[in-house]
């Protein structure tokens, strides 16, 4: 063989182990280029996944909020009325008949009478006539209250708070505690 020959086979070798290495580096790059593709279509798919629970979990709370509010609105509206109900009970009791006064003064004191040893009565001045229709209870009057009384025993040690203040304030308080639940419940 010549070196002619030589030089070609080896010229020939070099071109085919070239070629070989040449399509071992395609398929490395083709590989490497499907595994980045796959991996991007992975992440793409996990992010499309996040961004679909995070819109999910936002519509929910939007829609909580909206429930919330609605909620809010009406029991707003309810202390309202309830506000205006007790407006209306109040100005009612300040203008009561002397006689319907006495009828639940009278009343009052029979309550109190049950839990004390009644001694002491505070009441408004327009009812000292109706608390001093009662034997044995000292008036006393208190124009700070509405209607109603205040109950005392004689050493004061102990009193019972029937004004209609206080009355009206349990039931305001009861309205509101219910109003409450309401708003709150999940």
């Amino acid at each position: 063989m010549g070196l002619k020959e030589v030089k070609e086979e080896i010229l020939n070798r070099a071109h085919k182990e070239a070629e070989a290495v040449l399509a071992e580096a395609k398929k490395e790059i083709d590989g490497s280029r499907q595994n980045a593709e796959a991996k991007a279509r992975e992440y793409r798919d996990k992010a499309e996944e996040a961004t679909k629970r995070l819109l999910e979990t936002m519509e929910r709370r939007e829609l909580a909020q909206a429930e919330f509010d609605a909620r809010k609105a009406i029991l707003d509206k309810k202390k309202e009325l309830i506000d205006k109900v007790i407006d209306n009970v109040k100005k009612h009791l300040a203008n009561l008949s002397e006689k319907k006064r006495e009828e639940y003064i009278h009343h009052l004191i029979e309550k109190a009478k049950k839990e004390i040893d009644v001694a002491i009565v505070y009441a408004n001045p327009k009812d000292k006539r109706a608390v001093q229709m009662v034997k044995s209870i000292e008036f006393k009057p208190k124009d700070d209250l509405l209607g109603g009384i205040i109950a005392q025993t004689a050493d004061g040690k102990i009193s019972v708070d029937y004004s209609y203040e206080e009355i009206i304030a349990d039931i305001q308080e009861k309205s509101l505690q219910e109003l409450g639940k309401m708003l709150f419940k999940h």
